[in-house]
């Protein structure tokens, strides 16, 4: 199977440089998500308020990418 995106350009710039770019921004997503992750799970010099914001980012991300049906 194959399946091809087109784009009508200059017109739609915008959206083929998003879809161009689209491996670029899950890499970034995936190590943000594993830079928490070591931080929770290793870094045992966090104070409670920091391991509370990496959590909450943590669980951010985890939202947002369940609920656009994402996983990384």
């Amino acid at each position: 199977m194959k399946a091809t995106l087109e784009f009508n350009l200059p017109d739609d710039q915008e959206e083929y440089e998003l879809a161009n770019n689209a491996a670029k921004w899950y890499s970034i997503c995936w190590d943000m998500k594993q830079e928490i992750r070591k931080n929770l799970k290793y870094n045992d010099k966090l104070t409670e308020a920091e391991f509370n914001v990496y959590q909450s980012l943590y669980d951010y991300l985890h939202e947002k990418l369940s609920e656009y049906g994402l996983e990384l």
